[in-house]
């Protein structure tokens, strides 16, 4: 069983809540294996654990987690320009 496996098992499921709603992704969307087969190999290189979740930090000490493909893989965003507003809905064909 590789390290990412590993991680994948010990970690637990994240819930985000978000205006009210629950966002739930599992350990093996926000943890992955960068190896020669997959997207991630131009990136990493050789087999690595990838962390999905970002933090960013900035100038005014404000702190910010960027979700990212992770959290995309398992819903998908929807941007209206017109409302200003954003709408997320559940990705049934996520892993």
């Amino acid at each position: 069983m590789s390290d990412c496996a590993i991680a994948q098992d010990t970690f637990q499921n994240l819930t985000f809540t978000m205006s009210g709603y629950n966002f739930t992704i599992p350990s093996s969307a926000y943890v992955v294996n960068a190896t020669q087969e997959n997207e991630w190999a131009e990136l990493f290189q050789d087999d690595k654990c990838v962390f999905m979740i970002m933090p960013h930090y900035f100038e005014s000490d404000q702190y910010m987690v960027g979700l990212g493909q992770g959290f995309l893989w398992q819903y998908f965003a929807e941007f209206d320009f017109d409302t200003t507003s954003m709408h997320f809905g559940v990705n049934y064909y996520a892993e």
